[in-house]
């Protein structure tokens, strides 16, 4: 009986041994450790765009591989140029000086995190990042030491944008007192037409405000030439009150973010209404241009077209006072 059990001993103890062989080179064939490589770590993408970071494993690893991703040089700042799509690692959890971390699972050879690079409105020189990438303390993988840094340059790109802002304010004179337009409320509506002068019903700019702003993003606009037409819905009496006449110009201000040519904000003025301007009337005061991607804007100097033909387009302001009720 005793030489059975010790059989049975004998024969546990070789199972077991052998089960922890298994396991250890499960996670490390032959003993080796894990090499983790990049199969890229130089980049160079436009803002807006992401990079994806590939890791491939020489060998798979039964348990999961994490390592560190820490921002060690470069002009472009942290979540206000990039986002790392990673877990946050700082001191709270453990991991020593903020950065992030990366799983790479297990029982796999390859692994794809993430890194957005944040359009912005300003108009930038070519902006850079090097991440490091290192193994954490668990040491279950290696990274091979020529992906130990992942470079990436960012290249200013134009907003997709076109912000304008029509001002139309004066200030004048009655019975003594000094008033201004936009404080008895003078209401001008911007409108935008086509080509053919059909009212495209972008209310944007038609809201009540002093002054408007309208947007004009590239996503909603075909190539093509668009005219901007000032419209007086209220002119609150203002031409019965036996003022001498004066004129009220428009002064148009447009920026495009990142442009190296409309990033500041620019004003020029178009010859709008005056004093004696009744409720309806309008005036083209601008056009605009899109053409492959590219904002083109004309003053009310340019438009001489678009003035020949204003008798076509009254049709397209009839029912606008009916509308905007």
């Amino acid at each position: 009986m005793k030489k059975n059990i010790l059989k049975l001993l004998s024969v546990f103890t070789l199972i077991v041994g052998f089960s922890s062989c298994q396991d250890d080179e499960t996670d490390y064939v032959s003993g080796t450790q894990p090499i983790v490589t990049a199969a890229t770590t130089s980049y160079t993408v436009n803002e807006g765009d992401v990079v994806s970071v590939t890791l491939t494993s020489n060998v798979a690893s039964s348990r999961p591989m994490n390592f560190k991703l820490d921002v060690v040089s470069g002009t472009a700042v942290d979540v206000e140029d990039f986002e790392v799509n990673a877990a946050v690692a700082d001191f709270s959890n453990g991991w020593g000086d903020d950065g992030y971390f990366i799983t790479f699972p297990a029982n796999t050879t390859s692994y794809t995190f993430t890194i957005t690079t944040l359009a912005d409105e300003e108009l930038e020189d070519v902006e850079n990042v090097r991440i490091r990438m290192s193994t954490t303390a668990t040491m279950i993988g290696k990274v091979d030491p020529a992906s130990e840094f992942i470079d990436i340059n960012i290249n200013n790109v134009a907003s997709n944008t076109l912000n304008l802002t029509f001002d139309w304010d004066k200030s004048f004179d009655y019975a003594g007192t000094n008033y201004s337009l936009c404080e008895i409320e003078y209401d001008v509506d911007i409108l935008v037409l086509d080509a053919d002068f059909n009212d495209l019903g972008i209310a944007d700019a038609q809201t009540g405000d002093c002054p408007e702003h309208l947007s004009m993003s590239l996503a909603d606009y075909e190539d093509g030439t668009y005219y901007l037409v000032g419209y007086l819905y209220e002119n609150q009496g203002l031409d019965g009150l036996g003022l001498a006449s004066f004129d009220i110009p428009m002064n148009i201000s447009y920026s495009r973010g990142g442009s190296s040519t409309l990033n500041d904000e620019n004003t020029f003025v178009a010859p709008f209404m005056t004093s004696d301007s009744v409720n309806d009337d309008f005036e083209i005061i601008a056009s605009v241009v899109v053409e492959n991607g590219i904002f083109t804007i004309k003053n009310a100097d340019d438009v001489t077209i678009a003035s020949g033909k204003q008798s076509n387009i009254k049709q397209a302001f009839k029912n606008k006072r009916k509308l905007k009720k």
